[in-house]
């Protein structure tokens, strides 16, 4: 009768066990539910005064799932709405105003999370050109990618220089396939131009 007891208590915990690895096997709880990632609850911890971003961030979780990881979480009470002033307020700053001064607005706000604030409502900050790196070259093919609203990742992408430009690899030696690849990408065309007046090579 012990044995039979002792049994009986471990059939539970040997389930639950079971249940576990199962579980984690399959990526679903007992109710078919995907289970939480860590990369999801890290976005959830980043963010958890910011159900707006949460639900943009986790769009295959519903509003109700997110709110209850947060109360598991013990991540509730720290809950901070953007009020309509404050909302009027980054409207008017994120545009024009320099980042420090942004910033300095909302003092009680990390810097990432008044930037998703201003993305999540379709505010945008006007594009810098690219920096002046002193070869000509380079600088045209820079500014012709500013035009057309181009990163330095697309251009490799498109002129296939691997990471060339992403990587600023013009500063180790100039690839003069990879430029030249670049240009014709960017709907542009190398002309060679002699100069007549110099006499013959050499002279």
């Amino acid at each position: 009768m012990r044995l039979s007891s002792r049994a009986g208590q471990q059939q539970p915990v040997l389930q639950l066990e079971r249940n576990r690895r199962k579980m984690a096997r399959l990526g679903l709880n007992l109710n078919r539910k995907k289970l939480w990632t860590e990369a999801e609850l890290d976005v959830v911890r980043s963010f958890s005064n910011e159900p707006l971003i949460l639900n943009q961030r986790l769009p295959h979780r519903t509003p109700k799932a997110i709110a209850h990881k947060r109360l598991i979480m013990g991540l509730t009470k720290t809950l901070h709405l953007w009020t309509p002033a404050e909302v009027s307020r980054l409207r008017k700053l994120y545009g024009t105003a320099p980042a420090e001064e942004l910033y300095a607005a909302f003092p009680d706000r990390p810097r990432e999370i008044v930037r998703q604030s201003a993305q999540y409502r379709g505010f945008r900050r006007p594009r810098k050109p690219y920096k002046i790196v002193g070869i000509d070259i380079v600088d045209t093919i820079r500014r012709r990618c500013f035009e057309y609203r181009l990163t330095m990742s697309d251009l490799d992408a498109m002129a296939g220089s691997k990471f060339f430009f992403r990587c600023h690899g013009w500063k180790k030696a100039l690839n003069y396939r990879y430029l030249a690849s670049a240009i014709e990408a960017l709907d542009g065309k190398i002309v060679v131009r002699w100069d007549e007046e110099s006499g013959e090579p050499g002279e």
